[in-house]
């Protein structure tokens, strides 16, 4: 399995979006919180939002890798400030401190490292802009298992 990882650009957006909506029902299933709408558009909303930043400010506020396997997107991960929910819980000043978030991969690709090189290039990536400190997200049951492991 060949895993190329590399930039989004605009012409992804449409797949993207649905790599985030495909995972994000597909972890509400897997959390117990079943199939809500409304909760489940305003989290693709939201990522599509933070993709959008990383297109509109060539990866200034947000900045996404996809991974992709022969020609289909299958993962995503980003960098974005972190979230209010962040803020509003640690206890440190979080105002200059990246948020590793936005890990999706599409239920079958889970569990076959693609989570891992992403983080890994994600990090390469922090260090050249000097990035000292990390908060990650890890709502999801799931991937707080895997947050916890890397």
């Amino acid at each position: 399995m060949e895993i190329l990882i590399d930039r989004p650009n605009i012409t992804n957006k449409k797949e993207i979006s649905e790599l985030f909506k495909t995972v994000i029902v597909d972890s509400f299933i897997q959390d117990g919180i079943g199939v809500r709408s409304k909760d489940i558009k305003e989290e693709v909303n939201k990522q599509i939002e933070f993709l959008n930043n990383d297109f509109n400010n060539e990866g200034r506020s947000s900045y996404f890798l996809i991974a992709r396997l022969k020609n289909k997107i299958v993962a995503t991960i980003a960098v974005n400030k972190a979230n209010r929910l962040i803020q509003h819980n640690l206890k440190i000043n979080v105002s200059k401190i990246l948020e590793v978030s936005s890990v999706y991969i599409l239920p079958k690709f889970q569990g076959k490292g693609i989570g891992t090189m992403l983080f890994n290039k994600i990090i390469e990536h922090l260090k050249q802009k000097n990035c000292e400190e990390i908060v990650l997200d890890g709502g999801y049951k799931k991937s707080q298992g895997f947050w916890i492991k890397n």
